[in-house]
């Protein structure tokens, strides 16, 4: 079964999208934090295949951010020099690296997790656009 809403006034639906933008950003700033949090984990050695990779100079976690737009935000990684290796993080590497090594690296994602963890406390921010 589904709703129809028709708006009648502009003013309502005004402020319902406002408010729905704000939701979005609070909960953006929420999702980046939850995947700076993601990048957190320190150890020795690389981390397991499919598990968040283990924090090493903690620049990719500085990178990710969430930057507003006029329709909510953004979520990703702001700094270009991070980005690829975000990308190669995030779905695997396989062939040569900078150096030019061989590298055959599984995936270790970082966002997935963080954004199913979120999931729920984003659907309620938009809703309650605070």
């Amino acid at each position: 079964m589904s709703t129809r809403v028709k708006w009648f006034d502009r003013q309502v639906r005004s402020d319902v999208e406002r408010r729905a933008v704000a939701g979005l950003r609070t909960g953006g700033q929420a999702l980046a934090a939850a995947v700076r949090a993601e990048l957190s984990t320190t150890g020795s050695g690389g981390s397991a295949a499919g598990r968040p990779p283990h924090r090493r100079s903690g620049k990719l976690a500085a990178a990710v951010d969430a930057e507003p737009t006029d329709h909510g935000v953004i979520v990703g990684v702001t700094e270009r020099s991070e980005f690829g290796r975000a990308v190669a993080l995030t779905q695997g590497f396989t062939g040569r690296n900078a150096r030019g090594a061989l590298r055959d690296d599984p995936p270790r994602p970082f966002v997935g997790p963080a954004v199913e963890r979120q999931a729920e406390a984003l659907v309620r921010a938009a809703a309650e656009g605070r």
